[in-house]
């Protein structure tokens, strides 16, 4: 039994070839083969080889007897569908608490909104397995730069360093949108679901840690009449909040925003671009 990992990240012709090898050359009884990939890119390098009108899917089951994929969501051993669980999200999870480097952070902290932010994360980007491991080795690599998640940090810095990882990583267009100071806030807004202030006295006033980066953020940018400022009946709430997160004086001006492209820049090694 012989296992192929990975052939998906291959050259697309190579992957074809190593298919079609597979098929015409070793097709004999007593030798197997099992391919671990991912099938989506697997077929775009069949149509990368034979061109768009081949059907892929169909071309590929000439070559595979039998197939079953990861799962989603699973369910806990002992468990029942009520505890069910994203998988990436408790990959994200168990990754920060084994993490020797994020030892002395908020981020083994079952529940905390330093933890959480990173679920958050994962959730909005959907990210793989795979992203998720490279999410973690560059929070773990900031950290070591900078020691800027440390418990004694005020969680809010925390959050939007975080927000800065997390773009650098995965959001290359609106990294590049920070570091040229030139953000769509609404894209902002969309991105991280901060509602407009007047729908927070419907019942939709932000309660999770993506909200409120995107607020502190958005408040900076957007000026005292903005559409996301905190409505007057929810302003006093939102001064505890600020100061819960940021210490008793609050974000100084434009502090959220240098906080996230100064965590951007550290991964430039210096350099400004």
């Amino acid at each position: 039994m012989i296992f192929i990992d990975e052939l998906d990240r291959c050259r697309p012709d190579f992957s074809v070839q190593v298919l079609e090898l597979i098929k015409h050359t070793f097709d004999i009884p007593g030798v197997d083969f099992v391919l671990v990939t991912n099938t989506t890119q697997l077929k775009a390098a069949i149509n990368h080889a034979y061109g768009a009108g081949v059907e892929a899917g169909r071309y590929l089951d000439k070559f595979i007897k039998f197939k079953c994929s990861l799962p989603q969501k699973f369910i806990p051993k002992g468990g029942s569908h009520f505890h069910e669980k994203v998988a990436s999200v408790e990959h994200i999870s168990k990754l920060l608490l084994k993490s020797p480097t994020l030892q002395n952070t908020k981020l083994i902290e079952q529940d905390h909104i330093v933890k959480s932010v990173c679920e958050d994360f994962t959730h909005i980007k959907n990210l793989s397995l795979r992203e998720v491991e490279t999410f973690v080795r560059h929070i773990e690599i900031y950290h070591q730069l900078t020691q800027d998640l440390a418990d004694n940090k005020y969680p809010g810095y925390c959050l939007l360093r975080l927000f800065g990882i997390f773009t650098f990583c995965f959001e290359q267009e609106l990294q590049k949108s920070i570091m040229n100071e030139s953000i769509d806030i609404d894209y902002v807004a969309r991105y991280l679901e901060l509602p407009l202030a007047s729908d927070w006295d419907k019942g939709r006033a932000p309660r999770s840690a993506k909200q409120y980066i995107a607020y502190f953020l958005i408040r900076e940018l957007e000026g005292d009449d903005g559409r996301y400022l905190a409505p007057e009946s929810q302003a006093s709430s939102f001064g505890q909040l600020e100061r819960s997160l940021f210490g008793p004086f609050g974000l100084d001006d434009n502090e959220a925003f240098e906080t996230i492209k100064s965590s951007i820049q550290s991964f430039y090694l210096g350099t400004s671009e």
